[in-house]
């Protein structure tokens, strides 16, 4: 039997969310898991949409960010103050005050993309 076409599934516990706080972005492990442990990622954002892509990519591409080291499966976070400012102005929110913000993923296998809408936030 040949298993051309398949791929393989690492199962995790959990759904793949990202959660906004003041320090920054913390990244779960079923994202990382969900994003094949990629060591880069490109970030998009749908402003009118409100949602950010979370997409694998390469590293020859400009627009990368590290992501996964060394294709551990761990959860990670992203300290980057801008990117808070750019989601917090995005969607009306302040995580000054200790506001903490998760968002559910959704993957989309065909882009190699994890969705984030914030939308469907939950404040806690």
């Amino acid at each position: 039997m040949s298993f051309e076409g398949f791929k393989v599934y690492i199962p995790t516990t959990g759904d793949a969310t990202l959660t906004l706080t003041k320090n920054g972005l913390g990244i779960n492990k079923t994202t990382v898991v969900r994003l094949n442990r990629c060591a880069y990622v490109k970030i998009l954002i749908d402003y009118q949409g409100r949602r950010m892509a979370i997409v694998e990519t390469n590293e020859d591409d400009p627009a990368k960010v590290d992501f996964a080291r060394n294709g551990k499966i761990v959860g990670l976070r992203w300290n980057s103050k801008d990117l808070v400012s750019t989601l917090c102005q995005m969607n009306n929110w302040s995580v000054a005050d200790g506001e903490r913000y998760t968002i559910p993923g959704e993957y989309s296998a065909e882009d190699s993309a994890m969705i984030f809408n914030f939308n469907q936030a939950i404040k806690s």
